[in-house]
């Protein structure tokens, strides 16, 4: 007799299909306390140790919000994307911006589309999670500046240190300095873990804008709108609060407020 994957009949049952209402943020963690997500008459609550355990037994982990990539070791590799002197590195960066007890440390980098030319630059604040997208034409120092620069405009009292990424479309940061009362720190190459704040979040805005897809027709008004709605999902990590929430100290807005339209290319959930 074979045995059965844990969970199988909850899909068997037709239990786990598109009958769950989460409030106030689609994609909540499922985990959250009841007042975060209200389920289905229809539907009773299952374990998430036994979904888990259905999920690694077959194939449906391919259809999760993020599946984790193979990479490879680097031992020693050379760094072909550039090296700026006198950039200062992360390990530069004051205790206070790693223990994350006070608002106004980013971390940033650029998601970049599938013509090579079209991307975004994301901010994300690392005690909070708040995050800002900018788009842009092309991934080069003077649109990453100018990106940077109207983010910083936006929110200026909470901006005080940012972490970058290596790429060299980051090496204009003494402009940045120049201009704001900013310091910009930099991760070691092929470091990513670095600033997994920024790593993690690029992993979830990857579910509106898959990989593979042009960003040519994405606009900024898209790009405020996706960051909208990560920006009021509840995180486990912040007590099950919203990052719109603890960056603002206030109340979390309904994201469903927001009528997002859907295009060709762009996963748009509502």
């Amino acid at each position: 007799m074979t045995d059965k994957p844990r969970g199988a009949h909850l899909f068997k049952n037709g239990l786990l299909g598109s009958k769950w209402k989460r409030i106030p943020a689609i994609g909540a963690d499922p985990r959250s306390p009841p007042s975060r997500w209200v389920p289905c008459h229809r539907c009773p609550l299952c374990a998430s140790k036994c979904v888990n355990g259905y999920m690694k037994s077959g194939t449906l982990y391919k259809h999760l919000r993020i599946v984790p990539k193979r990479r490879r070791k680097r031992y020693n590799s050379h760094d072909s994307r550039g090296r700026l002197q006198g950039k200062r590195m992360i390990e530069e960066r004051p205790p206070e911006i790693e223990h994350r007890t006070s608002i106004g440390h980013w971390e940033g980098d650029t998601v970049i589309g599938s013509d090579r030319h079209h991307c975004i630059v994301t901010l994300v604040e690392r005690m909070t999670g708040f995050l800002i997208i900018k788009k842009i034409k092309a991934r080069s120092v003077e649109e990453v500046n100018k990106a940077c620069m109207e983010a910083i405009r936006e929110h200026e009292r909470n901006f005080k240190t940012i972490t970058f990424d290596n790429g060299t479309e980051f090496h204009g940061y003494k402009k940045l300095e120049e201009a704001f009362p900013v310091i910009c720190y930099f991760a070691h190459p092929y470091h990513s873990w670095e600033r997994g704040t920024n790593e993690n979040t690029n992993g979830l805005i990857r579910q509106y804008i898959p990989k593979k897809s042009c960003m040519k027709s994405i606009s900024q008004t898209d790009c405020d709108r996706i960051a909208y709605k990560l920006n009021t999902r509840p995180r486990k990590r912040l007590g099950f609060k919203t990052p719109y929430e603890l960056y603002y100290r206030t109340g979390s807005p309904l994201h469903f407020e927001f009528e997002l339209p859907r295009y060709i290319g762009v996963r748009f959930f509502t």
